[in-house]
């Protein structure tokens, strides 16, 4: 059997707690320890981990609930992330510390390297720290100095891949092959004109098809309605009156009768007519501005 080794009664319990809290043995050879930052970084890749089991809103996480779940300083945080980045185990879309940190750290989401956000969201993000009052449009290279290191160089490839802009963001050609990409709320664009389908299409024919007429009669500002409707033969009667009732209500045109004295109708102009509070209303007019 083996010599039992006995301890030293020479180094007092008192001592021993001592050496164990400076980081020493009792013989003052120094214990293993991890620095504080590596273990921090591993405290976040546990948490990371454990997101993205939760999944959903949950993951990616954003930097600020990443500092709120390890309950730690934001610069301790900030270090350990290099660290995790460093060490291929975690990633931030966008680039910690400089002098623009405090305004990226809100738009930051932190993520594990297998698991990188979409090209859209980056994107966003990018222009969000991006613009200030003298600029609102980047082009690739300017977007990818704020996004982080590991995902630059993918980024300006997946830009200049992209068919179509996602929802929010424009882009405009800017000199050879290049883009410039905006926030659609820091634009100034013109509002569309309102178009109603076919509503719409019916006024712009019914207004174009009485211009012609009413020219060929000499600019009388009165068109037969039996004309107008063989002008757009290719509309229902029952859609022609619906929309022609909305150009009277808009005050566009009006309907008058015939007393018979001038013109003497036929049968066919006469159906052709709208028959209202016992008149029938088979001329149309235009009604000035």
């Amino acid at each position: 059997m083996g010599e039992r080794t006995l301890p030293d009664p020479s180094i007092s319990r008192e001592s021993e707690l001592a050496a164990r809290k400076a980081g020493t043995t009792s013989s003052g050879s120094r214990t293993p320890r991890k620095p504080p930052t590596a273990m921090l970084a591993a405290k976040l890749v546990a948490i990371m981990e454990s997101q993205r089991q939760l999944g959903g809103s949950a993951y990616p996480v954003p930097l600020p609930r990443l500092a709120e779940l390890a309950g730690d300083l934001p610069k301790a945080i900030a270090s350990a992330l290099k660290a995790a980045e460093k060490a291929g185990s975690l990633c931030v879309s966008l680039k910690l510390g400089g002098k623009q940190a405090a305004a990226r750290e809100p738009y930051a989401v932190v993520f594990i390297p297998r698991d990188a956000p979409a090209v859209g969201a980056l994107l966003e993000s990018a222009l969000r720290v991006s613009r200030s009052k003298a600029a609102g449009a980047f082009d690739a290279k300017q977007l990818a100095g704020t996004v982080s290191g590991a995902l630059a160089k993918e980024f300006i490839a997946a830009l200049g891949r992209m068919d179509a802009v996602p929802r929010g963001i424009g882009s405009v050609l800017h000199g050879k092959g290049k883009r410039l990409f905006f926030l659609l709320e820091d634009a100034q664009i013109a509002e569309a004109p309102k178009i109603e389908g076919p509503a719409q299409d019916f006024a712009d024919r019914f207004a174009a098809a009485f211009h012609e007429l009413e020219r060929a009669k000499g600019g009388r500002n009165y068109v037969l309605l039996y004309d107008l409707r063989r002008a757009l033969s290719g509309v229902s009667r029952h859609d022609f009156d619906t929309g022609l009732n909305a150009l009277r209500r808009a005050k566009r045109f009006s309907l008058d009768s015939s007393d018979g004295r001038h013109d003497r109708l036929s049968e066919e102009q006469l159906s052709a007519g709208i028959v209202e509070a016992g008149n029938v209303l088979v001329y149309v007019q235009r009604r000035e501005p």
